[in-house]
């Protein structure tokens, strides 16, 4: 089995993305399966582009992204992605898309097929903060 597994560079002035150093931490193989690392950039338009070529070429039997959500107190694993861009920043090209779909006629949201529940759940038994995220909007706070 090999595995794509996908990871941001930093973005928003920050030095490191947490999630690209949990990736780097991850050994080559897991439970028998092969772990392909690509690195992408916080770029709206290279990024989805560097992954469908790195999918055409490796042929992964399974995706799994990693990302960061800002002021999260949980890992969560996605169940939806929705078909929607609204940046609160610029990405590292300066590009803020703003109420634009991704996919223009595309469909509305990707349910995951990975075992999100499951996953949450052994993110939960290793003794960190694990839930099943709907979307990875987040929603705006009270000032």
């Amino acid at each position: 089995m090999k595995i794509l597994l996908t990871a941001f560079d930093p973005f928003g002035g920050e030095s490191i993305n947490p999630a690209q150093e949990v990736a780097a931490a991850l050994p080559e193989r897991i439970g028998g399966a092969e772990i392909v690392k690509l690195w992408i950039p916080t770029v709206f338009d290279k990024a989805a582009e560097m992954t469908a070529r790195a999918m055409d070429e490796l042929r992964p039997d399974a995706v799994v992204s990693l990302g960061q959500a800002g002021g999260r107190k949980a890992v969560t694993p996605e169940r939806i992605a929705i078909n929607w861009m609204d940046a609160r920043i610029p990405d590292n090209a300066g590009h803020q898309p703003k109420e634009q779909f991704i996919e223009a006629g595309g469909p509305d949201g990707c349910f995951s097929t990975l075992p999100v529940e499951t996953m949450a759940a052994a993110i939960r038994e290793i003794g960190l903060p694990g839930a099943v995220s709907y979307t990875h909007l987040t929603l705006p706070t009270k000032r």
